[in-house]
């Protein structure tokens, strides 16, 4: 069994991606408020408010997709379960027609062995 190998952090310059992304991330939202900032009042409320907006909208834009996925994935099981009942139902019939006909066949064969060795018997005596 090997071993479980460690997932080393991909690193750059000897710092980790996480603490560059959380340094950027830190600056970027120092920018902003700095630009916010020179802006009048007015202004920088109905930026707010956009910004607001446009996060409210991408928490219902994200929980749109999960239940369309959600969705989606029932409907495919559904779909499956459909299909494979409509499969069952029309195999079934016809793999018993032949096991039928397969048993009629195997009497027969059976019954015509029998009469072959009758025969047999019949002319070694003779």
């Amino acid at each position: 069994m090997m071993a479980a190998t460690k997932k080393r952090p991909v690193s750059v310059a000897g710092r980790r991606m996480g603490e560059w992304q959380r340094t950027v991330e830190k600056q970027v939202r120092r920018g902003v408020e700095r630009g916010m900032d020179l802006l009048p009042v007015t202004m920088q409320k109905s930026l707010r408010r956009l910004a607001t907006r446009v996060e409210r909208t991408q928490r219902d834009l994200a929980k749109r997709g999960q239940r369309l996925v959600k969705d989606a994935r029932k409907r495919v099981e559904r779909f499956g379960a459909d299909l494979r009942k409509r499969i069952e139902g029309t195999v079934t019939p016809v793999s018993e027609r032949i096991d039928t006909t397969m048993r009629r066949e195997m009497t027969r064969l059976r019954k015509r062995v029998r009469e072959l060795e009758h025969e047999l018997r019949s002319h070694a005596k003779a």
